[in-house]
């Protein structure tokens, strides 16, 4: 029997099994918690993923409102080029040459890979054959100059003066001859020396 002085046992209350509890922040995760982890991690993954495919497709956008040319493109033009290809195919991607070139300024055709291209164009205007390919091919190597100085050395190398000159001496063709001379004007003021050892004095 307990002593009147002593206080009577208190009840373990609902704070106190509180206390006695481990503390919830230091519990380890979930499963459930894992997951929504795991799952809001594959959400962020996806979106940077597609934020970077966003950008990709508005640089195309870019490049096809301000008239470049990718390298996947380029490589399309340069097979229709080929010796190899169907003339038709030729005269379609001469076209599309023309028209991009056309429109070219030194920063959009700063990538342009004219040491490749030209070769192919003084290529296409040897094809006595067909003067809408001779013709094209003088166009764009004419509009290549036009926009991109530094390609009149590549043209020069590729062996392009020659050709023009034998198309002015020839003059089957008038659109043809034009479109040459013009070629050699853009030449003139820096190559002048290699114009009059290919005769381009007396063809014009």
């Amino acid at each position: 029997m307990s002593s009147p002085l002593e206080p009577p046992p208190l009840k373990r209350g609902l704070a106190d099994k509180s206390k006695s509890s481990p503390d919830s922040d230091s519990d380890p995760e979930s499963p459930l918690t894992k997951k929504q982890k795991t799952s809001m991690d594959r959400d962020a993954a996806s979106d940077h993923y597609h934020t970077i495919l966003r950008r990709l497709s508005g640089m195309n956008e870019f490049a096809a409102q301000h008239g470049m040319l990718g390298r996947e493109k380029m490589d399309t033009l340069m097979a229709g080029l080929n010796e190899n290809a169907d003339e038709n195919q030729q005269l379609n991607c001469l076209t599309e040459l023309c028209n991009f070139l056309s429109i070219g300024t030194e920063d959009t055709v700063s990538g342009f890979r004219s040491d490749a291209f030209v070769p192919l164009l003084v290529q296409c205007m040897r094809k006595e054959h067909n003067i809408d390919i001779m013709i094209l091919a003088a166009r764009a190597l004419t509009h290549l100059m036009e926009a991109l100085p530094s390609s009149c050395n590549t043209v020069v190398a590729a062996g392009a003066v020659k050709v023009f000159c034998e198309k002015l001496l020839a003059i089957e063709f008038i659109d043809l001859a034009e479109q040459c001379l013009h070629a050699l004007e853009k030449l003139s003021t820096e190559h002048a020396h290699i114009l009059l050892k290919e005769g381009a004095l007396a063809a014009m």
